[in-house]
């Protein structure tokens, strides 16, 4: 991989642990405390630190409480990546790459063994899902080896899909935390348009020579 020189831009403890991870590997990585709603401060710091590089991995997530506060998420999601966008508009042709992270739940439930692909059709299901599915007809584009893929070798414009070839079911997750952290489980009602199963295609990564190195369960051991 190349090393990169890293800004990380975080409203606060949402990092996930393997980005964490990955940028202690980098030469330079610094993190810093702000949200993609303050304009003036993301076209300031992509000038002062001559960013040209842009990973958008910010999003409010938790689908059950969309359905209750879903302005918070357009807020958020929807207007959070359009401040983004428009300060990298501002600092006229620094940015050479602008990735956006989204969601296989865009594509909604996978009712046949057919996976997504990049021009399949939206079918959002919940209010997240669907503020996910908005940014993603302003920017296209879960793994750091994947994203190092599509930032070197990526091709502008076009989107790619991050996926694994072996699935795995929430029960199955479920008896690997019960065994390995004693964790117990308590079984609910399903939310309201409550998506069984998500299939996509990676085809296309895997034409920029990216391969799943790590199976699931290793890497969720920390192996």
């Amino acid at each position: 991989m190349v090393a990169w020189r890293l800004l990380i831009a975080d409203v606060g403890n949402t990092l996930p642990r393997c980005i964490l991870d990955y940028s202690a590997s980098l030469l330079t990585w610094r993190l810093l405390q702000t949200t993609i709603t303050n304009a003036d401060e993301l076209k300031k710091l992509i000038l002062a630190k001559s960013i040209d590089t842009i990973i958008n991995f910010a999003s409010q997530t938790h689908v059950y409480k969309s359905f209750g506060d879903s302005l918070y998420f357009t807020h958020n999601n929807v207007f959070g990546t359009h401040v983004l966008l428009e300060a990298c508009r501002k600092v006229a042709g620094q940015i050479k790459k602008f990735i956006h992270i989204s969601t296989d739940e865009v594509y909604g439930e996978t009712k046949r063994d057919v996976a997504s692909i990049e021009i399949s059709r939206f079918e959002p299901t919940n209010p997240f899902v669907a503020t996910k599915a908005a940014t993603m007809h302003m920017a296209l584009t879960r793994c750091p080896a994947a994203f190092d893929a599509i930032v070197h070798k990526g091709e502008v414009g076009k989107e790619c899909k991050i996926g694994a070839d072996t699935e795995n079911s929430d029960m199955d997750h479920q008896q690997i935390f019960d065994t390995d952290i004693n964790t117990s489980f308590n079984f609910v009602y399903y939310r309201p348009f409550n998506n069984k199963r998500y299939l996509i295609d990676s085809t296309r990564l895997k034409d920029l020579d990216w391969e799943e190195t790590t199976p699931f369960f290793e890497g969720l051991n920390g192996k």
